[in-house]
């Protein structure tokens, strides 16, 4: 049985897309038993307390079925990258991978964001994104947990390497540093 893969591993976007299409039948199957149940005991009638219950079924699967095509879009980073990236990384700093961000306007994709010791730089996904735009937008929020970090994005892996490898320590409080990775990983649907 495979794991539950978390916000920022390598395979969250496939294997998410997979839980969400699952999660979306199940509620639709006990939907259709609930339904099916009440309209035989209440003598083949859908005037019952149980149609109204096998509706309410549809909101969290609807729910999930969102989350699944929202992620449609988008792959999984490559295993080879993120083993070329996970080398070059400091200690004490995170890499979240085949990340996809949601903002009240667009929705993102970053194949890898690397978290270190002051700094948050990432690079895209598809190539077809606002990078200007996914930038400020992540500054801005990176900013409200801890001013000082600096948040950097690159169009290939090639680029975020060489950031990486040039990075030096900025001595952050590891409690800020904290802050920002949760508030990262909140925006991953």
């Amino acid at each position: 049985m495979e794991r539950k893969r978390e916000k920022g591993d390598r395979n969250y976007i496939s294997s998410s897309r997979r839980r969400g299409l699952a999660a979306t039948l199940l509620f639709a199957f006990i939907g259709i038993i609930i339904f099916v149940v009440g309209y035989y005991l209440n003598k083949k009638s859908n005037a019952n307390i149980f149609t109204i219950l096998a509706v309410l079924m549809v909101l969290p699967g609807a729910k999930r079925l969102t989350g699944a095509i929202i992620l449609f879009p988008f792959q999984d980073a490559k295993e080879s990258d993120e083993a070329r990236i996970k080398e070059a990384m400091p200690e004490n700093s995170r890499l979240l991978s085949s990340v996809v961000f949601t903002s009240p306007e667009k929705v993102m994709n970053l194949d890898f964001l690397w978290i270190g010791d002051g700094y948050v730089y990432g690079c895209l996904g598809k190539e077809k994104q606002d990078l200007n735009y996914m930038q400020s937008y992540l500054s801005k929020g990176v900013h409200n947990c801890a001013d000082h970090f600096q948040v950097k994005l690159m169009k290939d892996c090639d680029a975020l390497l060489k950031a990486i490898r040039a990075a030096a320590g900025k001595g952050c409080d590891p409690e800020e540093r904290e802050a920002v990775e949760e508030y990262l990983l909140s925006l991953i649907p």
